[in-house]
This record gives C-alpha cells, sequence and structure tokens, in this order.
C-alpha cells in the first residue's frame, strides 16, 4: 500500500465557511418569514375571525413564532447563519 499520493492532516485546505452579514443569513431569512406568518396570522384572527377561530388561531399563530425561532437555532447550529464573530 502506496501512501504517496495521501496527504497529511497538515496539508488539508480548511474549506472557507460563508460570511453573511448581519442579519442577512439563511437562517435569519428563514426564521424571519416563518415568525412573520405567525404574526400576520395572528393580526387576521385577532382582528377579523376571532369568533370564527377563536383561541385557537391564537394559539397556533403563538407555535408558528416560538417554531420560526427554533428552525432560526437549528439552522444556525447547521452552520446556515451567522458564525460568531472573534473579538
Amino acid at each position: 500500500m502506496s501512501y504517496a499520493g495521501m496527504q497529511t492532516v497538515k496539508n488539508v485546505k480548511r474549506e472557507q465557511q460563508l460570511r453573511y452579514e448581519e442579519g442577512k443569513s439563511p437562517a435569519a431569512w428563514a426564521g424571519s418569514w416563518i415568525a412573520l406568518i405567525g404574526f400576520v396570522i395572528l393580526t387576521y384572527t385577532t382582528t377579523f375571525g376571532f369568533e370564527k377561530f377563536g383561541w385557537m388561531g391564537v394559539y397556533i399563530s403563538g407555535a408558528m413564532v416560538l417554531i420560526g425561532g427554533l428552525v432560526t437555532l437549528v439552522m444556525k447550529v447547521q452552520g446556515y447563519g451567522t458564525p460568531p464573530r472573534n473579538l
């Protein structure tokens, strides 16, 4: 077995991680849109459709806002968010 063509750990270049400007990462966009949809549903439910949807619309829209925050955190852990800055 020949090891001549293999690279050592020191010779392997690291992939450069994408740098997003503040608030412009895919994680931030996805979470913001999901939360925005939740707030729009909440506004519609409380303004026009409370007799039709009742508290269920409020609970569903609140859950969507929380899911938006959760999606942002999960996507950031997966590498789609802005990495922490080195001060």
